[in-house]
């Protein structure tokens, strides 16, 4: 065999071997169309409340990349636009002659359509180079490259039917591929997460300094602002000289950008401002939905400004209670609910601390009550004839038995405990400037003061009660049932008409809004989805509800709720003065404060609505520890829905009424008239005949 067929055989060998080693397969095209996107949940106004991904982008047209595509071309690839193929044959030359002479891969000649046949195709490629550390491995991962290229080329050119159009396509996947840099939640892909994780900007508010910035990073991704700012720094200088280099700015131009400081903070992408919202949505999609990385956009009912001063004041409550009692900063807690009673569109959901997302979120959490529970006693009350005021329409029983002192400041009203014959005797709180016991009085009397007395005298089963009839607690719980309240699993004794019974936050809120409106209202929290492609392929339907409440007993509780704000002694007075009178909105809601068997408070809250909206605030101790009374000034003070919980409702309704029209109730429900609306016609009471009271019965 002669030199030149001994040559021959050599190159047909190799060319037959890089064959068959795989260094011409055709790439996978489907690539191109790689759904890989942050998924985001975004409040009722699109505001970013998190996103969710590994391969954190999100994908955009070349049009709003701003200055990133003429930054690009001039940093790596000056000839995008006029080169026939997508080799950089000269540059390749060059590159090759160095990398011989240092014998290691010393420069890089990748053109972008290079680059982007690198991000897309040839990761395990990459990946073998970076597991073998090989120079034979860098060189065969830069020949695959180089194929896959012309390759995309080819076959974009082909479809669009125009070089340009091909180019910019390849621009466009360059752009939206470029890694910039890792968080805690992800690594972040493409200008337009690259821009929000650095700037909280979108790549059309970037001006050069900033672009140049993040240009620098893609050679450099571990040389982020945040941990390497000195080498962040050299890699904008060197891309803003590149730029003067290519003509793109001046040498002036470059000295005003130089000044610009680099970023401090990380952007919108580590933001959460409603972990436990988020947190509540992303349980309800991935139980139906793949969603990480999907590119998924949840459009949620919430208002983070709402849900920002309601943080805001739970926070302030919360820290206040911490300051007169600092061994409660170990495991105090604290949340807030409020909800669209026309539609259930969930509008606050935050718990205080933001503690992990693990943990339960407001719906999983019940404690006991306290009195926040009693408005369920009066439900039931109404619901069997009986009335709040002696004035108003009806003959129906209207007072209650608020006992006299035994002499040790236990009422003479006695709950039987076990067959022992033993008696637990009911007392009512000290109340400041009033009477701790008060005789027979109005049931609407002992609602707005919240008396545990006279609300226990109603109760069938009490000791040394004077009522002629009573309610029996099967009764209340089937009350509280009906408007959506879930049965304890243990019996909660004769005092669930005071909060002996363990209630979630979301249930009371939503039981509230049956009051108002007399129907079953689901809070939902999700508007609608769409996928990738901007296709909804999920929206929330406002459904039919059945009738709960007859409309004169809605009236009736809602009327009696509105009296605890309005009336002077009521629990819920507080907010009178700051929202009835100086916002014209009107309020309906109950305090509760529960205690334990030594009188210590465990729970505080408060529930209340305005016609539109019911929130419900609950703050306590894990495992049900006291909060424990301390002395304040020489004053004892002891922790109270009234003191703590109220003020978080007061303040949020404040924000919202600053822009929302005024609000008020049916003036059926006015506190300071008898109550004098009948049932409509067809639709009845709602009554149970068993055990109900007879007309005419009264205490």
């Amino acid at each position: 065999m002669n030199y030149l067929g001994a040559a021959a055989f050599v190159i047909l060998a190799s060319v037959g071997g890089v064959w068959s080693a795989g260094l011409f397969d055709p790439p996978d095209i489907s690539k191109l169309d790689d759904p890989r996107e942050a998924s985001q949940i975004l409040d009722e106004r699109s505001v970013l409340i998190k996103e969710y991904c590994t391969y954190c982008r999100e994908i955009i047209p070349l049009e709003e990349m701003g200055l990133f595509p003429q930054v690009a071309v001039a940093l790596e690839d000056k000839h995008f636009w006029g080169r026939w193929g997508p080799i950089d044959w000269i540059g390749v030359m060059r590159a090759f002659w160095e990398d011989l002479k240092a014998w290691r891969i010393k420069q890089g000649a990748s053109t972008i359509t290079q680059q982007v046949a690198r991000n897309i195709f040839a990761e395990e490629e990459l990946k073998y180079e970076r597991e073998s550390g090989k120079l034979s491995a860098k060189f065969w991962r830069k020949m695959r490259e180089a194929f896959i290229a012309a390759a995309l080329e080819k076959t974009l050119y082909k479809k669009l039917g125009d070089r340009k159009l091909a180019r910019i396509k390849i621009l466009e996947l360059y752009l939206n591929t470029v890694y910039c840099g890792d968080g805690k939640n992800g690594a972040w892909y493409g200008v337009k997460a690259c821009s929000r994780w650095y700037f909280n900007k979108s790549p059309r508010e970037l001006n050069y300094a900033e672009t140049a910035m993040i240009a620098g990073l893609w050679r450099s991704p571990n040389s982020s602002p945040f941990l390497k700012p000195k080498e962040a720094l050299e890699l904008r200088e060197r891309a803003l000289q590149q730029l003067v280099s290519e003509g793109v700015l001046t040498p002036e131009q470059k000295k005003e950008f130089e000044i610009f400081p680099l970023p401090q903070k990380r952007g919108s992408y580590e933001i959460n401002p409603a972990p436990h919202f988020a947190e509540f949505v992303r349980r309800q999609i991935a139980a139906k939905y793949r969603f990480v990385d999907q590119g998924l956009k949840v459009y949620t009912t919430l208002n983070l400004e709402w849900q920002k001063v309601a943080e805001d004041a739970l926070a302030a409550a919360v820290g206040e209670m911490v300051k007169r009692n600092p061994e409660l900063a170990e495991d105090l807690r604290g949340a807030a609910f409020m909800v669209d009673a026309r539609t259930g569109s969930i509008k606050v959901f935050t718990q205080e601390p933001s503690f992990k997302e693990s943990e339960y979120l407001l719906y999983q959490i019940k404690r006991h009550t306290g009195s926040a529970f009693k408005p369920f006693f009066y439900l039931a009350w109404l619901l069997k004839g009986g009335r709040l005021s002696c004035e108003d329409e009806g003959s129906g029983p209207c007072r209650l038995d608020d006992s006299a002192d035994r002499g040790d400041g236990k009422s003479l009203l006695a709950v039987p405990m076990g067959r022992a014959g033993d008696r637990k005797y009911i007392q009512n709180f000290p109340y400041q400037g009033l009477p701790r016991y008060r005789g027979v009085i109005p049931a609407m009397q002992a609602l707005v003061e919240s008396r545990n007395v006279a609300t226990m005298s109603g109760v069938a089963g009490i000791r040394n009660s004077r009522a002629s009839a009573r309610i029996s607690k099967e009764e209340i719980l089937e009350a509280a049932n009906k408007l959506g309240v879930t049965l304890p699993e243990v019996d909660p004794g004769l005092t669930v008409a005071i909060g002996s019974i363990d209630v979630s936050l979301y249930e009371m809120v939503r039981a509230w809004i049956v009051m108002i409106g007399g129907r079953i209202v689901e809070p939902y929290a999700v508007e609608e989805i769409l996928d990738a492609k901007g296709k909804s392929i999920e929206a929330a339907e406002l459904k039919e509800t059945e009738i709960i409440l007859a409309p004169d007993i809605s009236f009736a509780i809602t009327r009696g709720l509105r009296a605890t704000v309005e009336l002077p002694h009521g629990t819920g007075n507080r907010a009178n003065e700051e929202l009835v009178k100086k916002l014209g909105v009107h309020v309906m809601g109950k305090t509760g404060t529960a205690t334990d068997a030594e009188g210590e408070t465990t729970d505080n809250w408060f529930v209340g609505c305005t016609p539109s909206y019911c929130m419900g605030i609950w703050i306590g101790r894990d495992k049900k520890l006291p909060m424990k009374t301390t002395v304040v000034d020489g004053q004892p003070i002891q922790e109270t829905g009234g003191r703590n919980a109220l003020p978080v409702f007061i303040k949020t309704m404040q924000k919202i009424y600053e822009t929302e029209p005024k609000d008020i109730f049916s003036e059926a429900t006015d506190p300071k008239k008898p109550f004098k609306l009948k049932p409509k016609e067809g639709v009845a009471t709602i009554q149970n005949e068993e055990n109900s009271v007879a007309e005419g019965d009264d205490f």
